[in-house]
């Protein structure tokens, strides 16, 4: 149904930031569309004895008649409780955090009936809304198991959850058995979809005790008076070149994508970005640690390109000149990136090179952004990506963004072993063989950064691998302002 996708209409950070909605509404409307859709739908049950087509409030109901219709079915409303007037059966089903309730009248399928069942459409969160999610998990859920995923009953933790509105807040209370000791607040609501300036309103008018600040805000919220507390720079923000096609031309297609990575990695200047763009909060990265992780990241030089760095990179342009240029995807939804994407823009035509920008529809989930085939399906030639590591330790956060570049960039080659005990050797080693092949390239580190109203005491910002601290943080009743926590997400 690929041919369909050209009649919906995408609509960025709707209903919220972060969001790529796709309006069907364009698809619908159109005649030929609409009917092309209907009838592929149908062929799949071509030979198919089907009595009944249910559809499940509310987007089922556009399709279920539709198809019914065409499959010579009957059809079945499913409804959200209250709206059925007969004798009905109930089922409730289980949410995030939480559950809801359908309805079906007694009567509407008869046993021994085939039915088709149509449902709503898939729906997923952005990045702020996974990460929000993630976040929720670490305080409500006891530990972790041997693989990392959050353990135990939901409300185990140092919290439990007692409202949960997908996507809009939730509201936690302080779990009085919690093992190792009653939280201080007593509750904390998280609120989810507010766009960085609201959250900084938020912050400044007292609405909210805790929320996150972009990076480029943060020198600005600083000179404004918020109260800001930064992490290490743990976030890498890279470029790295979409795989190409299995086929014959592929060894070529990869020689091609090295050199214009070597060219790129001379010309963009880093030093720029972070002074200009994110006003000095981070730091340029030419590894794929941090200094103050791997105390080796002053040997992947990270300054700003030479003249002789910006011929260099004219003469390996003038090696493949690729046709059209190069495609740089960016995630849609993050103002950083498409700003660090204009500035390539603008770097690589100082060297000679044609690049164009492209916005895509992000991401992954949680906080980290890898966006992997979307480049492929997207057509584009390289992509911004932002990793952050999972731990403090060199060796265990290489593990994690190697795994990344293997199945991603690098998918095909054959990674070098990596020693469980890795030395400061094993590490450069690892990092050097990465960066040799320009198909992945660093451009700066970033921190979370977060905005604390006046009474909040005992915070820390998290490290990599860690979550919000808010088991251990106290409020000053001393300072008047309400007792909240927003998200991109904020937290009161």
């Amino acid at each position: 149904m690929t041919d369909l996708k050209a009649l919906i209409r995408e609509i960025p950070d709707y209903p919220k930031p972060g969001i790529l909605f796709y309006d069907l509404t364009t698809l619908l409307k159109d005649p030929t569309g609409f009917h092309s859709l209907v009838d592929q739908l149908c062929e799949q049950y071509n030979g198919t004895k089907v009595d009944i087509v249910a559809g499940i409030e509310a987007r089922g109901f556009i399709f279920a008649p539709a198809l019914a219709y065409r499959l010579g079915a009957g059809f079945v409303p499913v409804r959200k409780p209250g709206k059925l007037p007969s004798k009905k059966l109930s089922l409730t089903y289980a949410l995030e955090y939480g559950q809801d309730t359908l309805e079906i009248h007694e009567d509407a399928i008869k046993r021994g009936e085939k039915c088709l069942v149509v449902d709503d459409l898939l729906a997923t969160g952005g990045t702020e809304e996974a990460a929000a999610k993630l976040q929720i998990d670490s305080l409500i859920f006891d530990h972790r198991d041997a693989d990392g995923e959050f353990a135990g009953a939901a409300g185990s933790g140092a919290f439990r959850v007692t409202v949960f509105d997908a996507g809009k807040r939730a509201l936690l209370a302080a779990n009085e058995e919690f093992r190792e000791g009653r939280p201080f607040v007593d509750a904390a609501e998280i609120t989810m979809g507010r766009g960085a300036h609201e959250r900084l309103v938020d912050l400044e008018l007292s609405k909210t005790d805790l929320t996150e600040i972009a990076p480029q805000d943060a020198r600005r919220a600083a000179e404004q008076g918020v109260r800001v507390s930064a992490s290490q720079p743990d976030e890498l923000l890279a470029l790295t070149f979409v795989p190409p096609n299995a086929g014959p031309n592929a060894a070529n297609a990869r020689t091609s994508s090295q050199v214009a990575g070597q060219a790129l990695s001379l010309a963009i200047d880093r030093v720029a970005i972070v002074n200009f763009i994110l006003q000095k909060t981070g730091e340029p990265a030419g590894g794929l640690l941090p200094q103050w992780s791997s105390g080796t990241a002053f040997l992947f030089p990270a300054g700003a390109p030479t003249a002789a760095d910006l011929e260099h990179a004219k003469e390996l342009w003038k090696q493949i000149a690729p046709s059209g240029g190069l495609v740089l995807g960016y995630d849609s939804a993050d103002p950083l990136e498409q700003s660090v994407a204009e500035r390539i823009v603008v770097n690589a035509k100082e060297a000679g090179m044609s690049v164009r920008a492209q916005a895509m529809s992000g991401a992954s989930a949680g906080a980290d952004k890898s966006r992997g085939a979307a480049g492929q399906a997207t057509h584009v030639d390289v992509e911004l990506v932002r990793w952050r590591m999972t731990s403090p330790l060199p060796g265990v956060a290489l593990k994690d963004f190697l795994a990344r570049i293997y199945l991603g960039p690098l998918v095909g080659v054959e990674a070098g072993a990596f020693p469980e005990a890795a030395s400061p050797e094993d590490i450069y080693k690892q990092q050097r063989a990465v960066l040799n092949t320009y198909r992945v390239v660093p451009l700066v580190w970033l921190p979370q950064v977060y905005g604390l109203s006046a009474r909040v005491r005992d915070w820390k910002a998290p490290g990599p691998g860690e979550n919000w601290p808010l088991a251990d943080v106290w409020l000053d009743t001393e300072t008047p302002t309400p007792a909240q926590t927003p998200m991109p997400t904020g937290v009161r």
